[in-house]
């Protein structure tokens, strides 16, 4: 998980798309019990054909899940995501389906872990299979690793955008400065397959600026919990 670099964090996180979840646990609280996750089933496209596919995200073990896709063609493909989110936030992994890249159809975002903020991963169609499409910059344990934090002194996310044709997103560090939020905006875009760093700057933001980066922003998270 990405380090927090601030002394307190102590506001709930609010995730993009209207997904409220627990705001850090006290020390010495108790443990989230372990929900009962059921198999989660929606209809979205994946394959970017325009048309419904089946995404089944089953539970094989406590922390273990199977990500499931049958296209309206009939093409199946499935993978694993390892993730401790039940234990962490007391929630299910699955977390929606948006359009994020440059490519068409949807990717599928999976909570991995939670604690100051959330780790996530993406998974999205290529070819007939799912892969893992690796975050535009990771400070994080591995280049999967989506991250969020949306927290009083701290804003961690990515801002999405499409210009003359191409596909960008900013990658948002910001910490509260007084009356102001201070950080770093890695700006990427879709190129050959992947995120490729296009710019780098450091920020200093007035709060109506900032506000414009929370959580995945540009982009609508459908098929929600």
């Amino acid at each position: 998980m990405r380090p927090i670099r601030t002394a307190v964090l102590i506001a709930a996180l609010a995730l993009a798309a209207g997904l409220l979840v627990p705001s850090v646990q006290a020390a010495g609280a108790a443990p989230h019990t372990l929900p009962a996750v059921a198999v989660r089933t929606v209809a979205v496209d994946v394959d970017g054909d325009a048309v419904a596919d089946t995404v089944t995200v089953t539970p094989l073990a406590a922390t273990s899940y199977s990500v499931a896709v049958q296209t309206a063609d009939g093409e199946v493909a499935s993978a694993t995501v390892h993730s401790t989110i039940a234990g962490d936030w007391g929630v299910e992994p699955w977390y929606g389906a948006a359009r994020l890249d440059g490519v068409r159809g949807h990717e599928l975002l999976l909570l991995t872990s939670g604690g100051d903020g959330v780790m996530f991963r993406v998974l999205t169609w290529r070819s007939g299979t799912l892969v893992l499409e690796g975050a535009p910059r990771s400070l994080a344990k591995g280049t999967y690793d989506w991250y969020l934090a949306d927290l009083d002194q701290v804003r961690f996310g990515y801002r999405f955008s499409t210009r003359d044709g191409r596909r960008f997103v900013k990658d948002v560090e910001l910490f509260a400065s007084g009356s102001r939020w201070k950080g770093t905006i890695v700006t990427s875009v879709w190129k050959a397959g992947a995120w490729r760093r296009t710019a780098t700057k450091k920020v200093s933001l007035t709060a109506s600026q900032a506000a414009a980066y929370r959580g995945l922003a540009g982009v609508t998270v459908v098929a929600k919990p």
